[in-house]
This record gives structure tokens, C-alpha cells and sequence, in this order.
């Protein structure tokens, strides 16, 4: 009976994810490195829903506001979002979790790069 109730919970758990969006900064990054190909192809120019924790909020050198969710090591994602979005950023935390959507644009070095983000509620 205990087997059962553990492996209710994580089938019940793993489509609570999938119904959520199910994607962590972590799952993305082990997709891309499994196989860049597909994740191009199942992301790019594709809104997609994040949660994670956010290592950083700032404004990017082009002055984009933008969220970074840390990825484990030194990967991460970062969003950019619309400029009227700056005010809501205000009350974002490094260290807060959060959910985001926000469409694939590209890798750079060591993150993955979403634009026209928009917080999650």
C-alpha cells in the first residue's frame, strides 16, 4: 500500500508540473544539452512557462529590464521584459521563487535568453 500511495504521488506530482508548464531553469538547461536541435525546435519563438529562483533583477546594458533564475552552477535563464514591466520587478527578490512566461530567443555563453517576458500570477 505504501508503494502505491509513493507512486500516486509522483504521477500526481509529474502532471501537476506538466498541467503548470513543468519548466525549471535546470529542465531547460538539460534539454538544450541533450540535444540543442530539438530544443531549438520545440522553444524558438515559442512561449513557454518558467519557475524558478531568481538570482538577480537589473536592467541589461541596452537598459531592458530583466530576471535572472539561476540554473545551478554558473547557468542561468534570464528574461527580458517590456519596459512597463520595470514597476512590477520592484517587488521581486534574488532568492524568491517565481513563474514567468516568456519566449525562446537564444543561448549566449552560459544562458538562455527569453524576451517579451511577463510575470506569472
Amino acid at each position: 500500500m505504501k508503494k502505491f500511495f509513493v507512486f500516486f504521488m509522483v504521477i500526481l506530482f509529474g502532471a501537476s508540473l506538466a498541467f503548470a508548464g513543468g519548466n525549471t531553469p535546470r529542465s531547460l538547461w538539460d534539454e538544450f544539452r541533450e540535444n540543442q536541435f530539438r530544443f531549438e525546435n520545440t522553444y524558438t519563438g515559442k512561449r513557454t512557462t518558467i519557475t524558478g529562483e531568481v538570482s538577480r533583477v537589473s536592467r541589461a546594458v541596452s537598459g531592458t529590464p530583466t530576471v535572472s533564475l539561476t540554473a545551478g552552477g554558473i547557468s542561468a535563464v534570464v528574461c527580458y521584459f517590456p519596459d512597463a514591466a520595470a514597476a512590477s520587478l520592484a517587488n521581486i527578490n534574488p532568492q524568491q521563487k517565481i513563474t514567468l512566461s516568456g519566449v525562446y530567443k537564444r543561448k549566449m555563453l552560459t544562458s538562455l535568453f527569453f524576451e517579451d517576458c511577463r510575470l506569472v500570477r
